[in-house]
């Protein structure tokens, strides 16, 4: 599990609702399970259940932490845990982008619908067309944002690789160095 953040810097993350930016308009796609659908539980520090959210601010995009069940309430215990640790900036940029993309979606859909309601011999085709156009940038923001974190996982296996080859590196320098300086001696 990620590290805790104190209160003061939760400002950042969203509400439950997944808000975006300080527009709180809402999560960019609906949760696919609820917050409280996860074992092991997370205790806070009420000894309740934590549930468990997704931010979708400007600097945790994506990013799923627990946070108490009693959150903006007055027996609200401040208990709050990230799960996932921070993304690299270029998934952070790509996630915004897609969020800010199914937000402008949602706004252009709810536009068309109003416009279609109030207009006489209205196109619904087009109106269906454009749902369908959500649901597919919807299941490439999905597939992308799995691939990517295919990648990081890659990154990360290649990563750890190199620092042990640094470390035997090293270690083989060091033992090569003191049998150098008993031979001069």
């Amino acid at each position: 599990m990620a590290e805790s953040t104190s209160w003061v810097s939760r400002s950042a993350a969203s509400s439950g609702q997944g808000g975006i930016g300080s527009g709180r308009q809402g999560a960019p796609v609906p949760y696919r399970e609820g917050p409280f659908a996860y074992e092991p539980a997370v205790l806070c520090w009420c000894q309740m259940k934590s549930a468990r959210w997704i931010s979708w601010s400007d600097d945790n995009p994506g990013r799923r932490y627990y946070r108490c069940q009693r959150a903006r309430s007055a027996a609200d215990c401040r208990f709050y845990e990230w799960i996932d640790a921070e993304d690299p900036k270029f998934l952070k940029t790509l996630l915004l982008d897609l969020r800010n993309a199914v937000s402008g979606l949602k706004k252009e859909n709810s536009e068309l619908k109003m416009a279609a309601a109030s207009a006489d011999g209205c196109n619904w085709e087009e109106i269906v067309q454009m749902k369908q156009q959500i649901d597919v940038f919807h299941e490439e923001k999905i597939e992308m944002t799995e691939a990517l974190n295919e990648k990081d996982r890659k990154i990360e296996e290649k990563d750890a690789t190199l620092q042990l080859v640094v470390s035997k590196m090293n270690s083989e320098r060091t033992s090569t160095a003191g049998t150098c300086r008993l031979q001069e001696s």
